[in-house]
């Protein structure tokens, strides 16, 4: 009761001004329900058509669906065939209208929630490709300073192989002066070295007429007595026959051939060089070719590198090369640029 109380007071209030109040069919209406609801009906009914008159006098709206939809349904528990009938074509307008607004507002509404999304969707592309573009600068980066860092290594690199190279050359250089002044000396003295007086050359396995007569002190008796003398008065006498007949230039050149040519036997040429040099005879063979070769490349500046090989008494360019590389650290264009440079 309380509740029909504060809206008869508001009725009472606004009745005179019904017209121009907003919203009174909305008063109108809710006071006939709160009269139904307390058992009146008559009353109720007084409100209610009064809130329909009120409907049909106004512009239509779909802002009075609130209480022109809730009406309708009062009418329609009473079978109020008349005021139904009469409400009917503006209940429908508002009705449609109220729909259609709406199903307007939920299209706007999820227009508008797949434009936020689709915005979404691009931020996180553009956040994506942001992503994107920083690793590609990350790795550019890198690879930049994997380059410059690969740039620096190589130009030290090749200083450091500049270097060792040169130091290469230069200590091969000393060590071809120091043959080329052996050489020069050998021509200046090689009619002063010959064989001791006293000692027998005899050729491997051979023997001599009186060995079976009588005991005669052979190489081997005086090797062993003269020792390393023995042995250097040999080498110094391959080396005259190495500068003044140029052996080495046979590609064919064995250890029995110069043996011949110094007047020896193998065994004391083999002797003779690995006390002397440490080397066997074909390292000391090619040892002598290479300085021959060296020797040729510094006096000679039209040297072709492909056929100075045969110059120097080498069989094969392919053997020249190996041998070269082996004995000096350099191939032989190498050598060339060192001098050059």
């Amino acid at each position: 009761m309380r509740g029909v109380s504060l809206l008869q007071g508001l009725y009472d209030e606004y009745h005179p001004h019904k017209e121009e109040a907003v919203a009174f069919e909305s008063v109108c209406y809710r006071l006939g329900r709160a009269c139904e609801l307390a058992g009146d009906r008559s009353k109720a009914d007084v409100y209610y058509r009064e809130a329909k008159d009120l409907i049909l006098t106004r512009p239509l709206s779909f802002q009075v669906f609130e209480t022109v939809d809730p009406l309708m349904n009062a009418f329609l528990r009473e079978n109020d065939s008349k005021n139904i009938l009469e409400l009917l074509p503006v209940w429908k307008k508002i009705v449609e209208q109220y729909y259609d607004n709406q199903l307007n507002g939920m299209l706007a509404y999820y227009s508008v929630e797949l434009d936020v999304a689709g915005m979404e969707k691009q931020v996180i592309q553009v956040e994506g490709k942001l992503v994107q573009r920083r690793m590609e600068i990350i790795i550019l980066i890198l690879v930049v300073l994997v380059l410059m860092m690969a740039i620096v290594w190589g130009i030290l690199y090749w200083r450091h192989k500049k270097r060792q190279l040169r130091t290469l050359f230069e200590t091969l250089m000393r060590r071809y002066i120091s043959w080329r002044e052996m050489e020069l000396y050998l021509k200046s003295e090689w009619e002063k070295h010959s064989l001791p007086p006293d000692v027998t050359v005899v050729e491997d396995g051979a023997e001599t007429e009186d060995d079976a007569s009588q005991p005669v002190m052979n190489d081997e008796s005086v090797a062993d007595a003269k020792g390393d003398e023995f042995y250097r008065e040999l080498y110094y006498r391959v080396l005259l026959v190495m500068e003044r007949d140029r052996p080495f230039l046979n590609p064919e050149l064995n250890i029995s051939l110069l043996a011949k040519a110094a007047i020896t036997n193998r065994t004391h040429l083999s002797n003779a060089i690995n006390r002397m040099t440490g080397t066997n005879f074909s390292t000391w063979l090619a040892e002598y070719r290479v300085n021959y070769a060296i020797h040729l490349m510094t006096h000679n500046d039209a040297v072709n590198v492909d056929t100075i090989y045969t110059q120097a008494g080498f069989g094969s360019r392919t053997t020249f090369y190996r041998q070269f590389k082996q004995l000096t650290g350099l191939t032989p264009k190498q050598f060339l640029k060192q001098r050059v440079s």
